[in-house]
Order: structure tokens, then C-alpha cells, then sequence
């Protein structure tokens, strides 16, 4: 099996009243926000992830764009050598964990 594409969309679920962040003082939050990960096989099995979007757009753009040309072609079952050649690739960034 081998992945053949990644998508990533974000979805804003507006909430009924805004809530304030512990963790950012100050910050109001209107909308909740979380990309949504697709990953597609061969065989057509699709496997589905999601995380929280503070930065919004640029999460979703940034896994298309960074994430996804060292995920395709690879077996989705081999998830230590994927986590270690996303590392490898961005040693001082993030951890890619849309797809961790």
C-alpha cells in the first residue's frame, strides 16, 4: 500500500457566545478552528486526521506544501521511519503532528 495524496482543509465552526483562551491572555475566540487531514492509498482507504488551527490557514498550506512531498509514495504503515523523515527534514521547526 502506498499513499497517493494528502489534503488538508480548514474547517471554522462558529461558536454561540465567545469564549477567552487560558493560554493566550487577552485573546478572544469566536470560532473554532481545526485542519482537517485526508490521506489517500492505493487501495483506496482514506485516513482522516484533524488538529487544532491556531494559526489558521497557514496550517493547512503548510501541510500541502511541506508535509505532503515526503508522505507520497511511502507505505502509511511505516509510521517510525515517516515521523523520522519529517524530522530529519525540519530539524529545528515543529512537530508535523497533523500526521503524527
Amino acid at each position: 500500500m502506498k499513499i497517493t495524496d494528502i489534503t488538508a482543509s480548514l474547517i471554522e465552526v462558529p461558536l454561540p457566545q465567545p469564549v477567552r483562551h487560558a493560554w493566550i491572555p487577552g485573546a478572544v475566540m469566536e470560532k473554532f478552528r481545526f485542519t482537517l487531514v485526508k490521506m489517500y492509498t492505493d487501495e483506496g482507504i482514506v485516513g482522516i486526521g484533524a488538529s487544532h488551527a491556531c494559526a489558521g490557514t497557514e496550517i493547512a498550506a503548510s501541510t500541502q506544501s511541506l508535509i505532503k512531498p515526503f508522505l507520497v509514495g511511502q507505505d502509511p504503515f511505516a509510521t517510525e521511519r515517516l515521523m523520522q523523515t519529517l524530522h530529519s527534514a525540519n530539524p529545528f521547526g515543529t512537530r508535523p503532528w497533523l500526521v503524527d
